[in-house]
């Protein structure tokens, strides 16, 4: 998937390797402006934990984006990002 956003000129901007967890964040601009954004996390299951299987979460938000808005919503969900 992440060769396949680099083709279609995504730009990645975060790339997080952890050992059982994978996390990509792509942007897409036109003319100076984020118009999208995908998040893509992939983990590996911990047999020694009891997990039986693999997970995948992916995100896409299309459409023009104003980081500030993002910082905002983030913070209003509680969502913690660790930059």
């Amino acid at each position: 998937m992440t060769e396949t956003l680099r083709g279609d000129q995504w730009q990645p901007t975060v790339s997080v390797n952890e050992a059982r967890e994978k996390v990509r964040i792509f942007v897409k601009q036109t003319d100076g402006l984020v118009d999208g954004l995908v998040v893509m996390v992939v983990g590996e299951a911990d047999k020694h934990h009891g997990d039986t299987g693999n997970e995948a979460v992916f995100v896409n938000i299309v459409g023009e984006i104003d980081p500030a808005e993002l910082g905002r919503i983030t913070k209003k969900l509680n969502i913690d990002v660790d930059v």
